[in-house]
């Protein structure tokens, strides 16, 4: 007998991580949220500052109640919330960048 709650935790579990959320899985790509941390690469620079590794696409930027497309000029600040495409190349070298 398989428990529903022991099936909704293993569902739900490969969707989060301890350092980023998958918000949607596509053919090839992943959009994925994570929260920048504190030291990393990202952390204190301008979004064109950042050596952004291939295969990676930064499409969304929340800085406390301010959300929006990131622009080069944006600022990532610790705790900041970005959203991007990445594939699965990408995504390892993108998570050490700001987690």
């Amino acid at each position: 007998a398989v428990s529903p709650r022991e099936a909704t935790r293993s569902m739900l579990l490969r969707f989060v991580t301890d350092s980023f959320h998958l918000l949607r899985k596509l053919d090839g790509a992943e959009l994925i949220e994570v929260s920048v941390a504190e030291g990393t690469a990202a952390d204190g620079k301008k979004v064109h500052e950042v050596d952004w590794p291939a295969g990676s696409i930064l499409v969304g930027l929340w800085h406390g109640s301010d959300v929006r497309v990131p622009s080069a000029e944006d600022r990532i600040e610790r705790g900041d919330s970005l959203y991007a495409m990445v594939n699965k190349k990408s995504k390892r070298a993108f998570l050490r960048l700001v987690s």
